[in-house]
């Protein structure tokens, strides 16, 4: 008359087994799942390496938008120097036609200052072995007595 099924027994895991299932399915139309200790102790590893993860990956999360912000200030600073920069330019380009004008004049001036100071030497006369000091005599007429002196020793007349 009425027929029993019988349920297929299986042996409780050992720590033993390298290759234990992790959990063992119940018999068809049953929704429990029956753990063993093994299952558990591989879970247990599982969950924690999974919040070690957790963990490192909210450090790398934070130290990216430390970064990010880091990178956007840099950005704002690169910004406002480009700008100070294109303002900057047209003014170097005004000094540095300045300066080329200025440098043209102090090139002119040297020349003219060069060209007084050989005119002016040109006027003075230079005299090898009058002595700088001619004590208590008048220079104009020490002067000429010199030279007086001094033509007739070379065979010129004094006049």
């Amino acid at each position: 008359m009425g027929r029993t099924t019988r349920q297929k027994e299986v042996p409780p895991a050992t720590t033993t087994e390298s290759k234990a299932p992790l959990t063992e399915e119940a018999p068809a139309g049953s929704a429990e799942r029956i753990d063993t200790p093994v299952a558990t102790v591989k879970l247990d590893a599982i969950l924690a390496a999974l919040v070690k993860l957790d963990t490192k990956v909210d450090m790398m999360a934070s130290d990216f938008n430390l970064l990010r912000a880091d990178q956007k200030k840099v950005s704002e600073r690169v910004k406002r120097v480009e700008a100070e920069v294109a303002a900057l330019c047209p003014q170097t380009k005004d000094i540095q036609s300045q300066v080329l004008e200025l440098h043209k004049r102090v090139g002119f001036l040297e020349y003219r200052a060069e060209d007084a100071e050989g005119r002016a030497r040109r006027n003075n006369l230079r005299i090898v072995g009058l002595p700088e000091m001619v004590g208590g005599q008048n220079l104009v007429e020490y002067l000429e007595d010199w030279l007086r002196t001094a033509v007739a020793l070379e065979g010129l007349s004094a006049h």
